[in-house]
């Protein structure tokens, strides 16, 4: 469409939500896929860097989301997001 090319505004909108769907679909590939053991710990490392940065309310939503997260995503099937080609069973 040409009114994308003739409206810059629109055009940054589109390129901010692109980005922003970029970094929340790999946001959400590693919290599957990683243990639980290590996103406690990286919580837990999360806190304590928030509260010396005096950002609590921002660490405390990104940990609450990220275990929120770990418990309704399924764990991610690492043989599906493998491009090679398979082979055919003999």
């Amino acid at each position: 469409m040409n009114a994308t090319k003739s409206n810059p505004v629109l055009e940054f909108v589109l390129n901010a939500a692109d980005a922003v769907r970029y970094v929340w679909q790999r946001y959400t590939a590693a919290i599957a896929q990683m243990s639980w053991k290590k996103l406690l710990l990286a919580s837990l490392l999360a806190l304590f860097a928030g509260s010396i940065l005096q950002l609590h309310g921002i660490v405390q939503l990104v940990v609450l989301a990220s275990l929120v997260l770990k418990c309704v995503l399924p764990k991610a099937d690492l043989s599906a997001t493998d491009n090679s080609p398979s082979e055919p069973e003999q």
